[in-house]
């Protein structure tokens, strides 16, 4: 949201020193180029033992073969980002249309 506020509020300065016209504030939500790491490690238990984390595994692996599985998966991990990206005072639409390029760039169908 910031990034946003801050090209918009720069763009009549920019089409001033340019003489041109800012038509587009907002280049692209695509973000394939930025790169955010995450590590995580929860105890088995807490997850609630080793069957959980061997179907969470299990989900992982369907959803890297199956692009049907893969959009439920994105879906389920967005529920985590998404408030997050809220709270901190961010465009969610912004990042889920960041998302929605994943399975058209990294196709797992193959003719």
């Amino acid at each position: 949201m910031l990034q946003i506020r801050w090209q918009k509020k720069i763009a009549p300065r920019i089409e001033e020193i340019t003489g041109g016209e800012a038509r587009l504030k907002i280049i692209s939500n695509l973000a394939d180029r930025r790169i955010v790491r995450v590590y995580c490690e929860v105890q088995q238990e807490q997850l609630g033992g080793t069957d959980v984390v061997d179907r969470i595994v299990q989900a992982c692996d369907i959803a890297k073969r199956d692009p049907y599985r893969a959009a439920t998966h994105n879906k389920g991990i967005m529920n985590g980002i998404t408030p997050i990206v809220l709270a901190t005072g961010n465009d969610t639409r912004a990042v889920e249309a960041g998302l929605m390029h994943m399975p058209v760039k990294i196709s797992t169908i193959h003719h």
